[in-house]
C-alpha cells in the first residue's frame, strides 16, 4: 500500500471509486477531479491510496475559509472520503484522514470540517458535531402569507454582489461558518436555473434585501413534489416575510416545503400554527488540528470577571458553537 498525492492518470479509476462509493454516475465522479467543474478544487490536496498499482481509495482537502466570531481564518474542507468496496476494512479512509490532518497541521491550517457519512469514524479522529439544524416538513399553507411577496422576483446576474454581502454579513455573525467565494456560488447553487434549482430574490427600491436558493423536486406522483429551501438570507423582516410568502403561495394539493434552520432561530414564529412536523437533524463536523495555534490568536482578546458567588467564568463561554 502507497499514499500519494493525486496524478492525473487517476481520474478515470477514482472517478469509478466515486461512484462505487456514493452512488453517482462515472462522469460525476470524474468530474470531482476536474478543477474546471470543481472550482473548489486543489489537486495538489487530493490523496490517494494506491494498492497492486491501481488507486483503491481516496480523500480530498479543499481549501475554504470561514468565519471564526465574524473573522475569516483558513479551513480544510473534507470531502469525497472513499474507498473501493472490495477494498474496505482495511483502514485505508483512517491512513488517508492521518496523511492530510498531518498535512494541514503543518501547513498552518487550524481547523478543519467535514460533512460525516458516519459520526463514529471521524470522533476516532478528533472530529465533533459542531452544528444542528431544525428541519420543517411542512404544507405551504401552513406559512404565512404577505403583501411583501410582490417584491419578489426571479434572479438576474447583476444580483449576485449584493447576495454575496448579504451572505457574509449572514454568516459573520454566527460562531462559526463556512465562507462561500464567487465560484461556489455560480457551481454548486446552479443560479442560472439549471438542474431544477432557482433563486428567488426580494428587491426593494432597487436594492436586493434578501434572497431565497431553493430546488423543485419531484416526487412518485404529481401530489407528491417538494419545494427544497436550502437558504434563506434577509437584511430586513420585511424580506424575511416576503420571501417566506413566496414558499406559501405553492399549491398545498401537490407540493411540500423542506426547509432547515439553526435551533436558535426556529420557524415557528412565522407560521399560521406551531403544530407542524420538524426533526433535528446532525450537520457538519468540526475538528481543531491545532489546539493551540488555533486559541492563540483569541486569548489577548478573553479577560476574567472577579468571581461573583464563588462562581469564575469567561465572557462569552455560554456561546455554544455551530456551522451554518
Amino acid at each position: 500500500m502507497e499514499v500519494r498525492r493525486y496524478r492525473e492518470s487517476d481520474r478515470k479509476a477514482l472517478g469509478q471509486v466515486l461512484s462505487l462509493a456514493f452512488g453517482a454516475s462515472q462522469a460525476e465522479g470524474e468530474e470531482h477531479f476536474d478543477p474546471e467543474k470543481n472550482r473548489r478544487l486543489d489537486l495538489e490536496q487530493v490523496y490517494v491510496v494506491e494498492e497492486d498499482g491501481k488507486p483503491r481509495a481516496t480523500a480530498t482537502v479543499l481549501p475554504l475559509e470561514v468565519f471564526v466570531d465574524g473573522e475569516p481564518a483558513p479551513m480544510g474542507g473534507v470531502a469525497a472520503v472513499a474507498t473501493h468496496p472490495a477494498y474496505r476494512r482495511k483502514r485505508y479512509a483512517g491512513t488517508l484522514m492521518r496523511a492530510l490532518l498531518a498535512d494541514l497541521r503543518q501547513g498552518g491550517v487550524r481547523l478543519s470540517m467535514l460533512d460525516p457519512f458516519n459520526h463514529a469514524f471521524y470522533r476516532a479522529h478528533g472530529y465533533e458535531l459542531a452544528a444542528e439544524a431544525l428541519r420543517y416538513t411542512l404544507k405551504p399553507t401552513e406559512l404565512s402569507t404577505s403583501p411583501e411577496q410582490r417584491h419578489v422576483r426571479a434572479y438576474r446576474g447583476e444580483d449576485l454582489p449584493r447576495m454575496t454581502e448579504l451572505n457574509e454579513a449572514e454568516a459573520a455573525r454566527h460562531p462559526i461558518c463556512v465562507r462561500r467565494g464567487e465560484g461556489h456560488w455560480r457551481q454548486f447553487e446552479s443560479l442560472d436555473g439549471s438542474e431544477g434549482r432557482e433563486t428567488a430574490v426580494y428587491s426593494r427600491d432597487g436594492v436586493v434585501e434578501g434572497y431565497l436558493l431553493y430546488r423543485q423536486k419531484e416526487g412518485r406522483d404529481e401530489t407528491s413534489r417538494t419545494l427544497g429551501v436550502t437558504e434563506l438570507v434577509a437584511e430586513t423582516l420585511r424580506a424575511r416575510a416576503g420571501l417566506l410568502s413566496f414558499a406559501a403561495a405553492y399549491d398545498p394539493e401537490d407540493w411540500r416545503v423542506d426547509y432547515a434552520v439553526p435551533p436558535g432561530e426556529p420557524l415557528h414564529p412565522y407560521l399560521e400554527s406551531s403544530h407542524v412536523e420538524a426533526k433535528v437533524r446532525p450537520g457538519m463536523m468540526l475538528r481543531l488540528v491545532d489546539v493551540e495555534g488555533a486559541i492563540a490568536p483569541r486569548a489577548s482578546r478573553w479577560s476574567w470577571r472577579s468571581p461573583t458567588r464563588g462562581s469564575r467564568r469567561m465572557p462569552g463561554s455560554t456561546r455554544s458553537a455551530r456551522a451554518v
